[in-house]
């Protein structure tokens, strides 16, 4: 749309809508909280969750992410692909949770068979657990969010504005540590050693424009 303004008929400006992320995007976003997510359980539980409501929500909670890949249509390949995501639902329980699947139950009537399926009953956008309700059902501390470095959840103890404090100044740690290995000197040190600092034209008793001007024509004690 054209707006006028005191200099005459201009382009208003066009302010594009934010991208949604594509289905690959989103699943790759899934699979790194998802595998976060199994690293601080391996961390709390490496030989499995606990048999108690705690283990119950853990599994829950990893289901939920595990699902968030279930298809919504009636084809055949979208049918088979539900097949697929029920069976890496299955993997996960017998893995972390067997106790939830009892040999001397029938495999539909077991306590993983049952969560497995409410699971699947509930709409995408309330499977798709954010990073933030994940730290705090984990009780996720700041201490265990550095040393897992599991990035893709966040801290329970940490509110949004403290987290983008903490990202940007590991952002700006990170991008120091390139410019090291590029070689590039540090503010200080090159401020330290510049000529604006070291003022020779002072101790040669002349003024700046003349030693720059020497040094450009390559004359006087400059040149040497």
């Amino acid at each position: 749309m054209d707006v006028f303004h005191k200099s005459g008929l201009v382009r208003a400006p066009r302010h594009s809508k934010p991208r949604a992320p594509s289905a690959q995007q989103w699943h790759s976003a899934r699979n790194k909280k998802l595998g976060d997510y199994k690293r601080v359980l391996r961390d709390r539980h490496p030989y499995g969750v606990p048999e108690d409501e705690a283990g119950y929500e853990y599994v829950y909670d990893a289901l939920c992410l595990i699902s968030c890949r279930d298809p919504e249509g009636d084809s055949d390949e979208e049918q088979a692909a539900r097949r697929g995501v029920r069976k890496q639902m299955q993997n996960f329980v017998e893995a972390w949770a067997p106790h939830l699947i009892p040999p001397e139950m029938c495999a539909e009537d077991t306590a993983a068979a049952l969560m497995i399926d409410s699971i699947m009953m509930l709409p995408v956008r309330q499977r798709a657990l954010t990073g933030r309700t994940l730290g705090e059902r984990l009780n996720l501390t700041k201490d265990d969010w550095e040393r897992l470095e599991v990035w893709q959840l966040l801290p329970a103890d940490m509110n949004d504005a403290e987290i983008a404090s903490y990202r940007k100044e590991r952002q700006r740690k990170s991008r120091e540590r390139r410019r090291r290995r590029k070689g590039i000197r540090p503010r200080d040190e090159y401020l330290a050693n510049s000529l604006s600092q070291q003022r020779p034209w002072v101790a040669e008793g002349i003024s700046k424009t003349t030693w720059y001007r020497r040094r450009r024509h390559g004359t006087g004690s400059v040149a040497k």
